[in-house]
């Protein structure tokens, strides 16, 4: 698990400033984005946890509590999977990730 998560870290810099994109995913790999991401609740990795964030046009713009709950996680071998985290960390991650999310491209 160490190694998924040191392979997801993020700096907070980087974070604050990433262009997350909505975003379709297939068999783990990313398809087709379109355009910058708006969202409530993005799991977004700042001081070594995922937390809760605000996405506005792309930008993070608040984070507030750890982020609980499922999401696709891009794990050490490139590839996304969907994961569940709790109370910041990814607990178990499963099969590649199908479907819609907001990551950073």
């Amino acid at each position: 698990m160490k190694k998924v998560l040191f392979a997801m870290l993020i700096t907070v810099s980087a974070a604050s400033q990433a262009d997350y994109q909505n975003c379709t995913i297939s068999n783990g790999s990313v398809t087709f984005c379109a355009g910058w991401a708006q969202s409530d609740s993005v799991p977004v990795m700042k001081d070594g946890a995922y937390h809760q964030c605000t996405v506005s046009n792309g930008s993070v713009t608040f984070c507030g509590g750890w982020y609980q709950g499922q999401a696709a996680v891009k794990t050490s071998d490139g590839s996304y999977h969907d994961c569940s985290i709790s109370n910041g960390s990814v607990v178990f991650c499963g099969p590649w990730y199908q479907g819609s999310a907001i990551i950073d491209q």
